[in-house]
C-alpha cells in the first residue's frame, strides 16, 4: 500500500502478536499490553536491534513474544532462580535464559557480565523487598534513554508480599521516592538525612521520568546523565505585569548564575539590572549621607553634654580630721 508517496506497511501490533502467538504460555494482565505498546512501541519502530532483559521467566513465553516484537537481531534475555530455566531451548538464537537470582549481586555478574541493556522487565517475585533489590542491582546496567518496567505492582498492597497501603517498605512507597529524586535539585539543604538526600540526588542524574500505570510503573533514563540543575529560561522583553527588576529582586541566586535569556530578554534584563544598580547605588549614597549626618548630629550632642556637666561639676574638698 503506497500512501503520499510513503511505503506503508502493516506492522502488526503488541495485541495481534500476542493473541496470534502459538508458542510458548504467556501471561500477562490485559492493561499491560496497551503500556508496553506506549512505552516500546517508539523504540520497536526505529528498527534498531534492542537489548531486552527480563526478570522472571516462568515458561519463557514472554521471551518470545518480545523476540516478535522488537527489531530483527535484537537479544532477549531471560533471568529467573528456577534451575528447570535452564534447560529451555529456543528457536531464535537472540533469545536465553539464564539461571540467577536477581537480587544477588554476584549471581547478577556472573550471569551478565557487563552486558547493559535498552530495556529491563522485573516480572520476578514480586516481593516488595525483591522489586528495590532488583531494581538497585539492574537501573546502573540501564543504557541512557532506555525504559525499566515493573509489573505486578498491585502486590505491593499485599502482605503476604510484605507490602501494604502507604506501609514504608512497599514497592509503591519505594517508587514514589523516585518522584523525589526527579526534584533532588530543589531539596533545601538539611532536608533528611545526607545517606538518603545523596542517594536521591544520585538517582536525580539519570532518572528521566516515573510513570504510574494500573500496577504497572516505567522509569525512563535520561538520554545523557545531567551534570547540572536545570535553568530557567526566558524570553520576551515586556514585562508590565511582572518586570526583570521585580524578578531579579525575589529570585534565589543560584537561579540567576544559571539563567539563560532570549536575546530580546538579555537586551531588556540588562537594562533592568543596570536601573537596578543605579537605585542600589543612589540607595546607599543617600543612607551613608544620612548615617554621616547621625554621626555628626551625635557628635555636636556629645560635645553640648560634656559642657553642660562640666558646668555642674562640685569642687573637690578637703576634709581634715579634727582632734
Amino acid at each position: 500500500m503506497i500512501v503520499s508517496g510513503l511505503m506503508m506497511t502493516n506492522i502488526p501490533t503488541l495485541v495481534d502478536l500476542f493473541f496470534a502467538h502459538s508458542g510458548r504460555l504467556v501471561d500477562k494482565w490485559e492493561q499491560y499490553l496497551s503500556v508496553y505498546e506506549q512505552e516500546l512501541g517508539s523504540l520497536a519502530a526505529a528498527g534498531k536491534p534492542l537489548r531486552l532483559l527480563e526478570v522472571g521467566v516462568q515458561n519463557g513465553g514472554s521471551l518470545e513474544l518480545w523476540a516478535d516484537f522488537l527489531p530483527t537481531g535484537s537479544t532477549i534475555i531471560g533471568l529467573d532462580i528456577d534451575p528447570r530455566i535452564g534447560e529451555l531451548a529456543f528457536d531464535n538464537p537472540g533469545i536465553s535464559a539464564l539461571v540467577a537470582d536477581a537480587t544477588d549481586s554476584a549471581a547478577i555478574d556472573r550471569a551478565l557480565g557487563d552486558r547493559r541493556f535498552d530495556i529491563i522487565i522485573d516480572d520476578g517475585s514480586h516481593l516488595c523487598r525483591d522489586v528495590r533489590a532488583t531494581f538497585e542491582l539492574l537501573y546502573p546496567r540501564l543504557a541512557l534513554g532506555g525504559r525499566f518496567i515493573i509489573e505486578d505492582l498491585h502486590c505491593s498492597y499485599y502482605q503476604s508480599h510484605g507490602g501494604s497501603l502507604s506501609g514504608p517498605n512497599s514497592s509503591i512507597e519505594f517508587l514514589k521516592g523516585l518522584v523525589d529524586a526527579l526534584n533532588a535539585d530543589h531539596l533545601p539543604e538539611g532536608s533528611g538525612p545526607v545517606e538518603e538526600v545523596d542517594r536521591l540526588r544520585a538517582y536525580n542524574r539519570t532518572v528521566a521520568r516515573v510513570s504510574f500505570f494500573d500496577s504497572v510503573a516505567v522509569i525512563e533514563k535520561l538520554p545523557h546523565a545531567k551534570d547540572r540543575h536545570y535553568r530557567r529560561i526566558i524570553s520576551g522583553e515586556k514585562g508590565d505585569v511582572q518586570s526583570f527588576g521585580d524578578w531579579i529582586g525575589y529570585a534565589p541566586l543560584p537561579h540567576l548564575r544559571m539563567l539563560l535569556l532570549g536575546e530580546p530578554a538579555a537586551k531588556q534584563f540588562e537594562k533592568d539590572a543596570i536601573k537596578l544598580i543605579e537605585n542600589a547605588r543612589r540607595d546607599a549614597l543617600a543612607a551613608v549621607a544620612e548615617a554621616n549626618q547621625h554621626i555628626a548630629d551625635l557628635t555636636v550632642e556629645v560635645e553640648q553634654l560634656t559642657i553642660a556637666l562640666s558646668a555642674y561639676a562640685v569642687p573637690s574638698a578637703r576634709v581634715e580630721s579634727q582632734d
